[in-house]
């Protein structure tokens, strides 16, 4: 009967997420040929079976018609209901002993009418479980053998001599049944192994432990026989009746623990899902539970399920698809797949979500490409391999031109930009290689350099692939790049690695726009260097350890002072650290000018102002402050000189700032605005080092200044050389001409001050006149003297 049907439906198998066996399942419709073979051969023997108890029906315990019409309405029902059945997967429980079934047809049925039987019974539950023609074939054929092999053995053993129910019938039917049992079993493992299906072959323990309850089935079969053969209704009823309770009981337990069965599969399903840490694996997974719960083999990820199967979207268009295995409970076994795919649907969305916040964590949002912590992760997983034959070329990259182009074309081509550039260097990165964009327009470029040649070819390249043009929103844009290298030929830090690629990136950008600059010794210690001095930088005006010297700005042909300007300097325990001509440049260009401009200002306002109540109230000196161009081209730069002078009640008349002639050449009109601005608040404006730069008399005739200051330059060969007269002649000439009040700068000697008398620049400056002194030094400083050759010495005045 159903014993010939095999375990496992030959169906098609899908991906599973536990290892793929040693013999992969073939799809329906690739049986092997030795399969196929053997399908037919088992139908011909089968047929053979059927045609020998036909002709030799055999010998029937004595019995009445109802037991007989009884017992096949039994086998029918069984039958129909068999897929409505219970079982436990890998238990005894609820599992339906077939002796049960098949004793009483063998001891009252003809030989013929057994095998008919168990042949229609095997194909209509071949039916059912909608089994490939064939292995319908295939299990019809075997049924037929193996039933009609019982016959034969209950015949040899004596069941049909018997005239009643004895010991003789009971031993005939044991024999008869284990022999188309063994027989069922052997013939199912020789068809999975010539199909090559062996995984889902019967083993010896499955096939003992199956046959214990036949071996009790036995004996309550043959129970009903005896009852049924008394030949009375009675009798019969009984018989029946005994089936039917055995039965019930059967259905009920394994109904019962089948639940409880069920219950703890989706706990521990549930469990394994949220256990799952990539969000690729949960379909499978979710597939490998749901095929336990329907006590199957035969699922697929398809996108169109069949009629008659269990399926269960996964996404879009995506099913997992299912064919239902034997005694399976569909309801609660539904409920608990339906609750099973919603365990999985919100562990994907969990899962979805921490990818997309670990892709955020290490990928940079705009371009896509990582962050500063993808590179350093790279860093540190491959620097400290970097001395083991696996040389590494860290490159810095900068756009040269980068914020022009923001400022000409927006943010938004600008943003494109930078996308357009993040795909150019993808495309000409080898796979292995870790791109980062860290901020703005830079980016890291991280890949295997055997030589430090090869590096600096690399960078050539992406170099070259940059400068190639870009359409950008129907504009075409051009830009170049700067790249410093630093080529990892043995283990190091991070830190190291990092600083070495931007101190070689530093180098190349002041070296010229599209230059690439190989780290060495000498760059990186000249980044430390600077690096140093900005900590020290900052150090010092956290310790107070900046101070002012005031340097008086006299009318050469009285001597008296009208103005003082405030000269910054660095000391530390009375000891001159660096001069302002070495430490200004680097806070100009590190930015931290601004904020020891504003300290300048507001403490030689607070300084003088109290200076000026002390010594000088009737005629207050006025104040001189040097002002960088990066600090003055600030938005908020004359609110912050508004906000000082309020702050310490010093008088803006008394205010002078100077600028450098750099602060025209930015933007002429921008700082004629700032001017503007600065005297209507009350603010004077000089320029200073006048003839140093890119003079330009237009600049000079639009900007608001109040004082042309000539560099002391000028002044060397004044009082030997007529050309130099006339050139500061002229100069003079011109400042006057265009209301511009001249200041010689640097005046150290007497023969100085009388020629430039006599060019007419009266107000001057000098160590003829004073060096800088402190604030409580001044008032000696500015005393008026007629030795004006005091101390003339070889020092600058600022």
């Amino acid at each position: 009967m159903s014993s010939a049907i095999p375990e496992v439906t030959h169906g098609a198998v899908g991906d599973r997420s536990s290892p793929a066996p040693a013999h992969p399942t073939p799809p329906p419709w690739a049986n092997t040929p030795a399969y196929r073979a053997y399908a037919v051969l088992a139908a011909l023997l089968g047929a053979g079976s059927l045609a020998l108890t036909v002709r030799f029906p055999g010998q029937v315990l004595p019995t009445s018609t109802a037991y007989v019409t009884g017992c096949v309405i039994v086998l029918v029902v069984v039958t129909t209901l068999i897929l409505r059945g219970v079982r436990v997967p890998g238990t005894l429980v609820g599992d339906l002993p077939e002796a049960l079934l098949t004793t009483p047809l063998l001891a009252v049925a003809p030989h013929w009418g057994y095998v008919v039987a168990t042949v229609a019974v095997t194909l209509w539950t071949c039916l059912r479980w909608r089994l490939t023609p064939l292995d319908t074939t295939f299990n019809v054929g075997i049924a037929a053998v193996s039933s009609g092999t019982a016959t034969g053995a209950y015949h040899l053993a004596g069941g049909t001599a018997a005239q009643d129910m004895t010991w003789h019938v009971v031993l005939a039917a044991l024999v008869g049944v284990l022999t188309q049992y063994v027989l069922s079993e052997v013939a199912v493992w020789i068809g999975c192994v010539l199909d090559g299906k062996r995984e889902h072959a019967p083993t010896l323990t499955s096939s003992v432990t199956r046959v214990v309850p036949q071996l009790m089935a036995i004996g309550l079969a043959s129970c009903s026989v005896a009852l049924g053969a008394q030949g009375t209704l009675l009798g019969a009823l009984l018989g029946h009746a005994l089936l039917a309770i055995v039965l019930v009981h059967l259905s009920v337990q394994g109904r019962s623990a089948n639940q409880r069965w069920i219950a703890e599969q989706l706990y521990t399903a549930s469990e394994r899902l949220r256990g799952q840490t990539e969000v690729d694996n949960v379909p499978h997974v979710l597939a490998d539970e749901l095929a336990t719960l329907w006590q199957t083999h035969d699922w697929a990820v398809t996108d169109q399920p069949s009629r008659g199967q269990e399926a269960y979207r996964i996404g879009p268009d995506r099913y997992i698809a299912l064919a239902p295995g034997r005694a399976v409970l569909p309801g609660p076994t539904r409920q608990a797949s339906d609750a099973l795919v919603d365990t999985a649907a919100e562990v994907m969305r969990s899962l979805e979500f921490e990818r997309e916040l670990r892709w955020r964590a290490t990928r940079d949002a705009l371009t896509g490409l990582g962050n500063r912590h993808r590179l350093w992760d790279a860093l540190d997983e491959r620097l400290p391999a970097a001395g083991r034959g696996a040389p590494l070329a860290l490159m810095s990259l900068d756009l040269d031109t980068f914020k022009a182009i923001n400022d000409t074309y927006g943010h938004a081509v600008g943003d494109h930009l930078l996308v357009a550039v993040a795909r150019r260097l993808t495309e000409h990165c080898a796979p292995d290689d870790v791109l980062a964009r860290l901020a703005g327009d830079e980016f890291v470029i991280l890949s295997d350099a055997a030589e430090p040649g090869e590096a600096v070819r690399q960078a050539q390249e992406l170099q070259n692939a940059i400068s190639e043009p870009f359409p950008l929103d129907q504009s075409v844009v051009n830009v170049t790049c700067s790249i410093g290298v630093h080529h990892v030929s043995q283990p190091t830090t991070r830190a190291n690695a990092l600083s070495a690629a931007d101190a070689a990136l530093t180098r190349a950008k002041k070296s010229g726009r599209g230059t690439v600059t190989m780290a060495t010794q000498e760059i990186v210690l000249e980044a430390r260097r600077l690096l140093r001095l900005d900590a020290e930088l900052r150090a010092a005006m956290h310790h107070g350890e900046f101070t002012l010297h005031y340097q008086p700005i006299v009318e050469a042909a009285s001597g008296e002072a009208f103005a003082v300007e405030a000269l910054l300097r660095w000391e530390r325990d009375g000891v001159m650290q660096m001069s302002p001509g070495d430490f200004v440049p680097y806070a100009e260009e590190s930015g931290l000018i601004s904020t020891i401009g504003l300290w300048v200002m507001r403490r030689a306002c607070l300084q003088v102002n109290a200076w000026n109540r002390a010594n000088h109230p009737d005629r207050p000196l006025r104040v001189t402050v040097n002002i960088s161009t990066v600090h003055i081209a600030q938005p908020t730069f004359v609110d912050d000189v508004r906000q000082i002078l309020e702050e310490t009640g010093f008088p803006p008349e008394l205010l002078i700032l100077e600028v450098t002639e750099t602060f025209a050449t930015l933007d002429l009109a921008a700082s004629v605005c700032i001017g503007n601005a600065l005297s209507d608040v009350g603010v004077s404006l000089w320029l200073d080092d006048f003839g140093t730069g890119y003079s330009s008399l237009e600049y000079l005739r639009q900007l608001p200044v109040e004082v042309v200051k000539l560099d002391r330059s000028f002044l060397t060969d004044i009082s030997s050389d007529a050309s130099a007269r006339r050139f500061i002649a002229s100069i003079v000439q011109l400042c006057r001409s265009i209301g511009r009040e001249p200041l010689a700068e640097g005046v150290e000697q007497e023969q100085q001050r009388m020629v430039l008398l006599d060019l007419g620049c009266s107000a001057m400056q000098g160590y003829l006149f004073a060096r800088p002194v402190p604030i409580e030094h001044l008032v000696d400083a500015v005393r008026p003297s007629g030795q004006h050759s005091r101390d003339a010495g070889d020092g600058r005045t600022a």
